[in-house]
């Protein structure tokens, strides 16, 4: 059994060097063209197994684990599946536990509770025969398999359980990181997902570039209070710029390594200037999730957060 039940998206660094290639790509705007969209739901990646035997229906987390919370979400599907079923159809239905307007954290903590929480929706992107999700493999293409979940779950009124994720034709949602970092801001999603309409289903990474997972990008301008000596490689060299942050001090690295040696030998250089930092988001402590240095800010008098 693999580590993952799913085709775990990666992000588009983690493709094979040969596909992107192969694609006669460079970044992951340059796929809007090719790839089909998909908005990621903030919340918990799900896998719902429905079967004609009401006995064996399952709801499972990503890497295996029942789970006892979302017995109503099994109901739900039985309900739009039922048809099917009776001629003996069985079904894995892969989506997000997600509510809108709740934290991840509220959303991670309910999901993985064994009380109910009916109030969880099941958010579908993708349906496989139960057969396929059991062998591992599925060669029916993305755009087959959405066509058939948009057949059978489309048409949901916003409280039910059961909801079809929004998804856009290649060619039709604008550059993916404008349209991942918007989709950020209004709140619930965690960024967009690129699927290859033509790629088959897989257990496993998708470093074949089936799927491509686009997190949004936050830019922040930040003063930097000391500097911190490097290890390993860095040692006798800046290791990481410290910044004052949303709660606190954060740490900032991705320098070249001139700019490492050249500061740490004179840090009047950069100490008390204020920095450009992109990240994926800030967490509810305060840390800043994978800050990248961009630059120095020399047009700016005020940081954030201050």
């Amino acid at each position: 059994m693999p580590e993952y039940l799913i085709h775990k998206a990666v992000e588009f660094a983690a493709v094979k060097v040969g596909v992107r290639k192969a694609l006669g790509v460079s970044s992951v705007d340059e796929l809007a063209q090719s790839y089909t969209a998909q908005r990621k739901h903030d919340g918990c990646n799900a896998i719902a197994l429905v079967y004609p035997n009401a006995d064996l229906d399952q709801l499972l987390s990503r890497t295996g684990e029942r789970v006892r919370s979302c017995q109503h979400v099994l109901v739900a599907l039985r309900q739009r599946l039922s048809r099917y079923l009776a001629d003996g159809h069985a079904y894995a239905v892969l989506g997000e536990v997600w509510q809108p307007g709740t934290p991840q954290s509220t959303i991670s903590g309910d999901f993985r509770r064994h009380d109910p929480a009916p109030e969880l929706q099941f958010v579908v992107f993708d349906i496989l025969d139960a057969e396929a999700f059991k062998a591992g493999a599925s060669p029916t293409p993305f755009e087959q398999r959405y066509e058939r979940a948009a057949m059978l779950f489309r048409g949901a009124h916003p409280k039910d359980t059961v909801q079809l994720c929004a998804t856009y034709n290649p060619g039709t949602y604008g550059l993916p990181q404008r349209m991942a970092d918007e989709l950020s801001k209004a709140g619930g999603y965690d960024g967009l997902i690129l699927r290859d309409p033509s790629a088959g289903w897989v257990a496993g990474s998708g470093t074949g570039g089936e799927i491509i997972k686009v997190k949004p990008v936050m830019t922040l301008d930040l003063r930097v209070v000391s500097l911190e000596e490097g290890k390993g490689k860095y040692a006798g060299m800046l290791g990481a710029l410290v910044c004052k942050g949303p709660k606190g001090t954060v740490k900032v690295s991705g320098m070249a390594d001139e700019e490492r040696a050249q500061w740490w030998e004179n840090p009047n250089q950069v100490l008390g200037e204020i920095i450009e930092v992109q990240c994926l988001g800030i967490t509810p402590a305060g840390s800043l999730r994978e800050p990248r240095f961009k630059g120095i800010r020399f047009d700016k008098e005020n940081a954030d957060f201050e």
